[in-house]
């Protein structure tokens, strides 16, 4: 009796001592973000705020499908534009290590439809392709650090404007449980082309929604 006990306890130390493995980043989930602060710089700056959504959801172990809205209003001098934007997509990703512990990374990339309606400088709608290269790294299941190189080729419909933005996204994701958690974001990129005296950048906040 005395050797079962003493070699159940064993086992028990044994395994409370093994690493725990992080799980594996989900790719189903819902973003809703409120853009704290965009800047469109050029001669002189704009500036405004708005709303975002963004939805996700795996599509086995290495692809997913997703999707991305946002409306933000800019100040110009006192007068209020929109800045729309609207992307639909498909990409892969692969678990490529457990780092450390309890820490995994996750390369990604993607492509999509973009859709832009910018009344600021006065081009109305744009539309092209778009595509994505990203890592996010999860740590002990509660805390994920995520930075990606974006990409838009953009032509206008009614006009000869053809433009480009070419920038990046860092952020984090902070999980209260595992359905529930707070984001930040900010991102940096520059127009080229027809718009090449055009800087974006924006802060984002909000919470995700897993499922």
């Amino acid at each position: 009796m005395n050797k079962r006990v003493a070699f159940a306890s064993a086992v028990a130390m044994t395994a409370a001592s093994l690493p725990v493995m992080a799980a594996p980043l989900a790719y189903d989930y819902v973003d809703l973000s409120y853009v704290v602060n965009t800047e469109l710089e050029s001669a002189s700056g704009i500036d405004g705020d708005g709303y975002g959504i963004e939805a996700s959801v795996g599509l086995g172990d290495y692809f997913y499908v997703a999707g991305e809205a946002t409306g933000r209003d800019l100040d110009v001098s006192g007068t209020i534009f929109a800045y729309d934007t609207l992307s639909i997509g498909a990409g892969a990703h692969y678990t490529f290590a457990d780092v450390y512990r309890k820490a995994s990374l996750d390369l990604y990339g993607g492509l999509s439809y973009d859709r832009q309606s910018d009344d600021v400088v006065g081009v109305g709608k744009l539309d092209g392709y778009g595509a994505e290269a990203g890592v996010r790294v999860g740590i002990d299941n509660f805390l994920e650090l995520f930075v990606s190189v974006d990409y838009s080729d953009l032509s206008a419909e009614n006009t000869d404007l053809d433009t480009a933005l070419l920038g990046y996204t860092v952020g984090g994701v902070f999980q209260f449980t595992e359905k529930l958690g707070v984001l930040a974001s900010y991102f940096s990129g520059e127009y080229d082309d027809d718009l090449d005296t055009l800087e974006l950048s924006e802060w984002r906040v909000g919470a995700r929604f897993s499922f």
